[in-house]
């Protein structure tokens, strides 16, 4: 007979070892006391809940094994099985770990294996590929009016930037080091508090960022926050790895001022009983435009560092706040878990480089992320790194000219709305380049929804050439239209939009056309 080991037992959950599988087993929680060990495992078997529990007071038991069958809630048998519980005995942490190891294994043998699944199309990104390079107007994009190379290479040149000159000039195009150009890699981390270094950065595409971050820090079965609506990679690819994906969304109708009430995370985190592993937050937000305040910011970091959650943050808006609000500090500065995304492509208008970078204090996070690059785009390219190290070294003027453009364009866009306040309910966001603007019932008085929008803008675009994003790109309910109103000339683009109303009419309006 085996004895109780001389240290005491742990007493901890082990969360890190939930399954998601064709039978749906949702969540696997161990609960390890010096006397027992006590398993509960919640399924969805057949579209019935299934919770297993079994208790084992005695170490011997523990030893021997025990066989048992696994029954529902209604003590109908579902799998029988001897399950080796003796493997769960230990005496130290790192033994621990090894037999949760040894569990999961006999947990995929048990209920098959942990498939995970290809993402769906992106919605938002397929229909710009159908469309944005041939339409004539376009009101929906999210980018600041981009600056071309002769634009930004004379800014450098005004700014008697020799060195930045000369390394365009000499440029060599090989390849180029993993981690992101070095002189870039430190402009970039003068964005950010004193904390924050060149080595908690890594050069990505923007999208890779979010690619990458969300392969190193989640498994299937994990439970994920995300701000809803939201940019469809931001909760696809977690999705697509076999996570819970839950939805902290935007407060009020889609005809109120969207706002996201962190009391609704707090909820959200009770709800997933406290075993949330990524929160995912985009401020300024793409499309609401909404943002956080300071103390808004401080209680999420609070939430997530209570829950000992990682945090996400698309912070590509980050910057191009309007009037006199001030921007936000990164999550990457205030957090250890704290994982930013930003880059080139909309605040400093140079989408078309396609550099970005993940920022993180924690090293194991950076490291991990490197190793994955390795499988993507082992490096960036040379070119674009130039350019945008020009673009960081001078991204006052950047900034200031994007702030310019984005302020021209929503005074254009609060104009027209007020002009066409029979057909639209605007809120002017807080940030960002992007708001969505709601479509009013029309005289039937029939509830519109976001299939009714997307009708409307793909009658829009095929028979006038003008482009809109509706909200069904964001897998959304809610009859809204998102507008991306940094662009040089948007007042013309609205009049070359209102121009169509008569001929291309607005959901719910057909009875009075």
């Amino acid at each position: 007979m085996s004895t109780a080991p001389s240290a005491p037992m742990l007493r901890t959950k082990i969360e890190g070892h939930r399954l998601s599988t064709d039978q749906r087993v949702d969540a696997a929680i161990f609960v390890v006391e010096q006397s027992h060990v006590e398993y509960v495992i919640s399924s969805s078997y057949e579209g019935a809940t299934v919770r297993v529990q079994r208790r084992f007071s005695e170490f011997e038991q523990l030893h021997q094994g025990l066989a048992h069958t696994w029954c529902d809630t209604s003590g109908v048998p579902i799998l029988p099985e001897v399950f080796p519980v003796s493997k769960l005995l230990f005496h130290t942490a790192y033994e621990l770990d090894e037999r949760m190891k040894l569990l999961n294994i006999y947990m995929r043998g048990l209920v098959g294996s942990i498939e995970s699944t290809p993402p769906t199309d992106l919605l938002l990104e397929r229909y710009f590929g159908v469309h944005e390079f041939t339409a004539k107007v376009l009101l929906s994009s999210s980018d600041v009016e981009a600056l071309s190379v002769r634009e930004l290479l004379l800014i450098a040149r005004e700014a008697g930037d020799t060195h930045s000159l000369a390394l365009w000039e000499g440029l060599h195009l090989g390849y180029t080091e993993s981690q992101g150009h070095p002189e870039l890699l430190k402009e970039i981390a003068a964005t950010y508090s004193a904390a924050v270094t060149h080595d908690h950065l890594l050069e990505v595409v923007p999208e890779e960022g979010i690619f990458i971050a969300m392969s190193c820090l989640l498994a299937p079965a994990d439970e994920v926050i995300v701000t809803w609506p939201a940019y469809q990679s931001l909760y696809e690819v977690a999705r697509a790895r076999g996570a819970n994906v839950r939805r902290w969304e935007a407060s009020g109708s889609v005809y109120d001022r969207q706002t996201f009430d962190v009391g609704a995370l707090e909820a959200l985190i009770t709800e997933a009983g406290g075993r949330v592993k990524l929160i995912v937050v985009n401020f300024p937000h793409n499309p609401t435009g909404a943002s956080l305040s300071p103390d808004e910011l401080t209680r999420l970091i609070g939430l997530a560092r209570h829950a000992g959650a990682w945090l996400f943050s698309d912070e590509m808006y980050r910057g191009l706040e309007l009037g006199a609000l001030p921007p936000l500090p990164s999550v990457c500065e205030l957090y250890e878990k704290g994982v930013a995304l930003s880059g080139m492509s909309k605040v400093y208008a140079l989408p078309g480089l396609r550099i970005g970078w993940l920022a993180c204090r924690e090293s194991h996070f950076i490291k991990q992320a490197r190793t994955y690059k390795d499988y993507t785009t082992i490096c960036g390219s040379a070119p674009s790194q130039v350019l945008a190290l020009i673009g960081m070294r001078h991204r006052v003027s950047l900034v200031a000219r994007s702030k310019a453009i984005a302020a021209e364009g929503l005074a254009a866009t609060v104009a027209f709305c007020e002009k066409h306040s029979d057909k639209f309910v605007f809120h002017p966001p807080d940030a960002g380049p992007v708001a969505y603007l709601a479509i009013k019932q029309g005289a039937r008085g029939e509830a519109l929804t976001a299939a009714d929008a997307q009708a409307y803008s793909e009658r829009l675009v095929r028979q006038t050439g003008v482009m809109l994003i509706s909200g069904a790109m964001f897998e959304a309910e809610e009859p809204f239209l998102r507008l991306g109103f940094a662009k040089a000339g948007y007042a013309a683009r609205l009049a070359s939009w209102e121009a169509t109303f008569e001929t291309v009419v607005l959901p719910g309006r057909e009875a009075t056309a």
